[in-house]
């Protein structure tokens, strides 16, 4: 077994990359790197691990790249007062580069493993790999992100290597159990129901409405502006800044790509980037065109979730922060984990409880907002 890491996906066969992915694996797909690597994200540096038997065959791979992370990019509150009062002499402070094993433009668990993969010493390959990276580009901060409590049997060996679990933001998940978005209202509590009906209405009173387009390159501009007003704006999470490209690029090398656009009479007000794979909706990213776009959220998040209805998908992964709206809709918090490692002797605990601390969690319960309940969300959410 050894490790070859690649400093561009263009320099593996697509097919021997894909031979490996399983259901559901959009975004570790050659197509979807490909069209990320290819968008000038940030400050971003790509390489790619790929782990073979002494066959040649391949037993894994993932995506690491270098990023400039806030870690002060959740603090609420004192805390977020205090950082943001020594910024004012220290423009950089808690501002740090770190190698990310995932992509910067997607949540979920971003290492692809053969079926009959030993898990321990595949990791240890990639671990190792991750250290030369770090190694060569001056980075101390390593981070394995985003695993779900039914993966951590595997992903724990992780732990041996010096590497601190870490509780991430949940993702929003919503099962689909309906034959019409007009049942699933129906299948509602009345207090629930009457907050879409009401929304509904304001939204057809201002004479905005839906489209979904498969074919949206000639848009990219336009998105990736109302884009930047969402990032200029953001109050809960400000990271990765998208460009014209990302869009155009998504559009043309991913055929599950989507975008729900909203128009205002015939102004175009907004949209939601989303990917169709199998019997999953992800969705990616919002955009706005200004303040008088700021009340149709509500109105996205119902277009989402008819949208997957109509197409016969069973889950919709509608990502992280605004809990509120996602829950009030029938979501649910799934708990995601992450793995965390400093270089250095003096910071490997330091590191994750500052992460901690700077990172509060949202509080997690279960809404009861439809009349007939199922239980818990399966762990299965998807492999």
């Amino acid at each position: 077994m050894h490790v070859r890491v690649y400093s561009s996906i263009d320099e593996i066969e697509p097919r021997a990359w894909d031979e490996i992915l399983g259901r559901d694996a959009t975004i570790c797909s050659h197509a979807y790197l490909k069209a990320v690597e290819g968008s000038a994200i940030n400050d971003c540096l790509f390489r790619y691990p790929v782990v073979y038997d002494d066959a040649g065959r391949v037993l894994a791979h993932t995506c690491m790249f270098s990023i400039s992370m806030d870690m002060a990019l959740f603090a609420q509150g004192a805390v977020r007062a205090l950082v943001g009062a020594v910024r004012r002499v220290f423009p950089r402070f808690l501002t740090l580069r770190m190698l990310e094993c995932g992509t910067p433009v997607a949540l979920g668990r971003q290492i692809t493993l053969r079926d009959d993969a030993d898990a321990e010493q595949v990791l240890a390959q990639l671990v190792a790999a991750a250290e030369t990276i770090a190694e060569a580009a001056g980075l101390n901060y390593l981070l394995f992100r985003d695993y779900r409590n039914e993966e951590r049997g595997r992903f724990d060996a992780l732990t041996a290597h010096g590497y601190s679990v870490l509780p991430n933001l949940p993702d929003a998940v919503l099962e689909v159990r309906w034959r019409s978005f007009d049942t699933y209202l129906a299948d509602m509590r009345s207090s629930y129901r009457r907050k879409v009906r009401l929304n509904l209405s304001r939204i057809a009173d201002r004479g905005i409405r839906s489209e979904l387009l498969t074919d949206f390159r000639h848009l990219a501009d336009v998105f990736a502006a109302q884009w930047r007003y969402i990032y200029d704006h953001a109050s809960e999470y400000k990271r990765e800044i998208l460009t014209p490209a990302f869009y155009r690029n998504i559009n043309t090398h991913l055929p599950g790509s989507r975008v729900l656009v909203f128009y205002q009479q015939d102004r175009l007000i907004g949209h939601c980037l989303l990917l169709v794979e199998d019997d999953v909706l992800r969705w990616m990213y919002v955009g706005k065109d200004g303040e008088e776009a700021e009340d149709v959220y509500p109105f996205m998040l119902y277009e989402i979730v008819r949208h997957a209805i109509e197409a016969g998908l069973r889950w919709v992964k509608l990502g992280i922060t605004t809990y509120v709206a996602k829950t009030d809709l029938g979501a649910e918090m799934v708990p995601l984990y992450m793995y965390m490692k400093h270089r250095t002797r003096l910071f490997p605990k330091l590191s994750p409880w500052l992460f901690r601390r700077m990172t509060p969690l949202p509080p997690q319960f279960a809404k009861s907002v439809f009349r007939r309940e199922t239980g818990r969300l399966p762990t299965a959410v998807s492999p």
